[in-house]
């Protein structure tokens, strides 16, 4: 992850960090340059049809919830196609839906939140995300696949940002994409790592000086923390403007990271920016496990260390390790594990977690809740039926007849939950109340560049809409080390898409290695069968592969 979704999250040049509006073009489905000027003002369908919406005191309000309706395409070819294979793992994400509960947009005709949302995911899917990348994408193509007729122009997009951040809810739009990720299992929350990163900014803003390891000088730019899972997914992320280590930085990312999980037992790892006794006593306060290095070399005696054997990553991995405990600042003890290569250099790690730390079972805790939701169900529903025997008039010739009829087979319903509670309770029964730490993780379960906020937010969501895809395509691809290459030519294929009485069906050019073929009709294979709804509606997306042209030939 640290590779592609740092370079996604740098930051914007001076136009883009700015919001102003600036000249540019655009390209044509016949590849000619344009004015990007052509298709704003109006063009996009900006018109007050609706009108702003006003709270009793006249003042006005953000319509969250409204959308332009959804321009289905009508048989359009082109590029980009291979984008709409990300429909399963949008609604997977709940990209749209959080947008769309958090923002809006009501002076829209054809760019709502929604088709905003999609643009910036779909750029970033492209390796185009500077919003200034618009201008040079094939417009019918790209709006047949974001279902706005065509692509914004750099313009359009700049200014519908700007209404966006006006709004100033980035962090509550970061925060349910969060919990809704975590909620789905998308991401696990066992163990998060924690990692901060300086981003210089080279812009007109004044902002404040901070450290920059790599030139090793004060320049101006932010801190950006980024919270991701043991599989490199990310979570979230904290900027702060003010120069700051990681150290005094924790407690708001830890305050954050609450936020999403709620009560979830988690560890946070990090490296050695967040080395402070202090810091080290504050998680054993708050119930929060941690894994650090400690700093320096503890030079213990060869004879102390033993030898262990891991599996890591399918292979079989072999060190020499010692334990003992190391105080910090006067604070502590700590355990401590120290890593002896075979050059006899020691990393020494530190942790509050014991050799068998045990947290509550997720998974009882799971249970607990389906039982709960449907004990309460079981309630209402024998509430109901309560009342349909106090209604139903005491005549021998109607009483039988007229109950069955009242029921509307609320008795099958009752038995079927009766024997849902039953089958929870037995398989809640042989669970342990408590796990380790490690068996718990296996069930994955004030910002003030706010348009920032909002993009990087965006591209972290295109970064696991990507693992979700991937964790189906390694199905069928053999080679793991360039698979995620591979997806990302299969967004680019060419293609058509129609809209048909039977819903949506996306039909993409296959690429020309035999064994390329066969991973996307794998991957087709296992997205029609999970089935996939275009965004924003509830019309199916069908899947096809054309025949390839040699086959057409011979």
């Amino acid at each position: 992850m640290a590779g592609w979704l740092a370079r996604q999250l740098e930051l914007d040049d001076d136009a883009t960090a700015t919001g102003t509006e600036q000249p540019g073009t655009e390209a044509t489905e016949n590849g000619a340059d344009q004015p990007a000027v052509a298709d704003d003002g109006g063009s996009d369908g900006d018109v007050e049809t609706v009108a702003d919406a006003t709270n009793d005191d006249g003042v006005g309000q953000t319509v969250v919830g409204f959308e332009p309706p959804v321009i289905l395409p009508v048989r359009v070819r082109g590029r980009y196609m291979g984008l709409a294979l990300y429909y399963p793992a949008l609604a997977a994400l709940g990209l749209v839906d959080v947008a769309r509960s958090v923002f809006g947009l009501p002076r829209s005709e054809r760019f709502g939140v929604r088709a905003v949302t999609l643009t910036l995911l779909f750029m970033t899917l492209l390796s185009k995300p500077p919003v200034e990348s618009a201008k040079h994408l094939r417009r019918a193509a790209f709006g047949a696949v974001v279902g706005s007729g065509r692509a914004p122009a750099v313009k359009t997009l700049r200014r519908k940002l700007a209404e966006l951040v006006a709004q100033n809810r980035a962090g509550e739009f970061g925060t349910r994409l969060a919990r809704r990720w975590v909620d789905s299992a998308m991401v696990a929350t066992g163990y998060l790592y924690i990692d901060g990163h300086m981003q210089q900014y080279t812009g007109k803003r004044r902002l404040e000086k901070v450290w920059n390891s790599q030139r090793r000088m004060p320049l101006p730019g932010v801190h950006t923390y980024h919270v991701g899972d043991g599989q490199g997914r990310p979570l979230l992320f904290l900027t702060e403007q003010l120069s700051t280590n990681l150290a005094k930085a924790m407690p708001p990312i830890v305050a954050a990271i609450r936020d999403v999980v709620g009560e979830r037992p988690f560890t946070v790892v990090f490296d050695r920016g967040g080395y402070d006794g202090k810091l080290f006593a504050w998680f054993g306060e708050q119930q929060i496990g941690f894994i650090t290095y400690q700093r320096g070399n503890p030079n213990l005696p060869a004879e102390v260390f033993r030898r262990r054997e891991a599996r890591f990553e399918g292979r079989r991995v072999r060190f020499q390790v010692a334990e003992d405990t190391a105080k910090v600042g006067g604070r502590g003890p700590w355990r401590r594990i120290v890593v002896r290569t075979a050059d006899g250099h020691q990393t020494p790690i530190l942790t509050n977690l014991g050799a068998d730390s045990r947290v509550p079972n997720p998974e009882r805790k799971r249970l607990d809740r389906e039982i709960a939701a449907r004990r309460q169900e079981l309630a209402v529903l024998k509430a109901s039926l309560g009342d349909v025997l106090l209604d139903e008039p005491k005549t021998a010739s109607r009483s039988a007849h007229g109950l069955k009829i009242a029921q509307r087979g609320a008795v099958r319903r009752l038995r079927t939950l009766e024997h849902d509670i039953a089958a929870l309770v037995a398989a809640r029964k042989p669970l342990p109340t408590h796990v380790t730490i490690t068996e718990s993780a296996t069930t994955r379960e004030v910002i003030r560049l706010e348009h920032k906020a909002i993009v990087d937010r965006i591209k972290i969501s295109a970064y696991n809409a990507e693992e979700w895809l991937l964790d189906r395509l390694v199905n069928h691809y053999p080679n793991r080390n360039d698979v995620r290459d591979l997806l990302r030519s299969f967004a680019e294929l060419t293609g058509e898409i129609d809209t048909t009485n039977h819903g949506v069906i996306v039909t993409l050019d296959p690429p020309d290695t035999p064994t390329h073929q066969r991973a996307l009709q794998g991957l087709i294979d296992d997205l029609n069968t999970i089935g996939a709804t275009y965004p924003g509606t509830d019309i199916p997306v069908t899947y096809r592969v054309a025949m390839h042209h040699s086959q057409a030939t011979t």
